[in-house]
């Protein structure tokens, strides 16, 4: 029988269980040995260190692995807070309306406010 080399499915899995064993074991390994590598890697959710909505990238160097209740933990106490408060500094001012204004009257304009003027000094007492 020859030997089967591990998917990568079966790699991740395993280096998921070294990391959380160096972080805190929160998987005992006798459970581990139990479970399939789908669902030792369905457990994990990607957190990102520089946050996707900031223009961080999913470069292995940018993403750590969480157990998917504490990664969702963080991201509703912490990570959601941080990026509106960033959106909200970043955020580009908005113009300032100018206020209109009637603008000067034009030559008949001018002319009626005349007419008006001489009517109201006729009609004088």
């Amino acid at each position: 029988m020859a030997r089967r080399a591990p998917n990568m499915t079966e790699k991740i899995a395993a280096l998921l269980l070294m990391y959380w064993d160096k972080c805190g074991d929160p998987i005992p390994f006798e459970i581990a040995k139990q479970m399939s590598a789908k669902q030792i890697c369905a457990l994990v959710e990607w957190d990102h260190a520089v946050f996707y909505a900031w223009g961080g990238t999913t470069h292995p160097t940018n993403i750590t692995p969480r157990i998917t209740a504490d990664h969702r933990r963080k991201t509703r106490k912490e990570d959601i807070q941080r990026i509106a408060k960033m959106r909200q500094l970043t955020k580009p001012e908005k113009p300032k309306r100018k206020m209109k204004g009637r603008g000067f009257p034009t030559k008949e304009q001018r002319a009626a406010a005349k007419q008006r003027h001489a009517a109201r000094l006729e009609a004088r007492p």
